[in-house]
């Protein structure tokens, strides 16, 4: 029987392997769960349905990479730089860490996904689920949050200045201290706001 070191170590070979070029197809196609990339370097290309639950990606770069209907829950990103689409794709519970990212993410299921110490560059979620979700530490460029759920969110040193967060569902958040600053908001979104710093409205 193999023992997880031995499905680290061979998924470890096969993540080296797509950066040379061979078995690259079988690996964008299939499915490989619990696995670890290493120092992977992907270019233009699609995945598709792929599950890779629980994977860890660790100094991977995903270049103009398409990932639509894919399960990528619960996986670690450590040191990635990421630019692409990703599409109707489960991101609940993964972890962004020390990560350079500009990309779109479109109807993707983020609940529970965390933002730490990240360079968000462009980044543009739509009609995306990001409840519970958590930004800590990030630097924050041109980012935009279109028609989605961000109730619940955590913001923790980073800076929302200028996001426009009107148009999305907002039912409660948290912050620790100006991170909201300049951020634009929603009539409705108001009493949220004003929970925050104790204000009561009144007509």
């Amino acid at each position: 029987m193999k023992t997880m070191a031995d499905k680290i170590y061979e998924n470890r070979i096969a993540a080296r392997t797509v950066e040379e070029g061979e078995y690259y197809d079988s690996l964008i196609e299939g499915d490989m769960e619990d696995g670890y990339f290493y120092a992977v370097s992907v270019n233009d290309s699609k995945f598709s349905k792929n599950k890779l639950l629980r994977s860890r990606f660790e100094k991977v770069y995903l270049t103009g990479t398409d990932i639509e209907g894919a399960d990528l829950s619960n996986t670690e990103w450590r040191g990635c730089s990421i630019s692409g689409k990703f599409t109707d794709t489960k991101l609940v519970g993964a972890v962004f860490d020390d990560c350079y990212i500009t990309a779109d993410f479109s109807s993707c299921d983020m609940r529970m996904t965390s933002f730490c110490k990240c360079k968000m560059n462009n980044v543009k979620f739509s009609e995306c689920n990001l409840r519970e979700s958590s930004f800590g530490e990030n630097k924050l460029k041109a980012l935009k949050i279109v028609r989605s759920d961000i109730s619940g969110i955590e913001l923790s040193r980073t800076s929302f200045k200028g996001v426009d967060l009107s148009g999305n569902r907002l039912e409660s958040i948290s912050v620790q201290g100006g991170e909201l600053a300049g951020a634009k908001i929603s009539y409705e979104q108001s009493p949220v706001i004003a929970a925050l710093v104790g204000v009561k409205l009144v007509d």
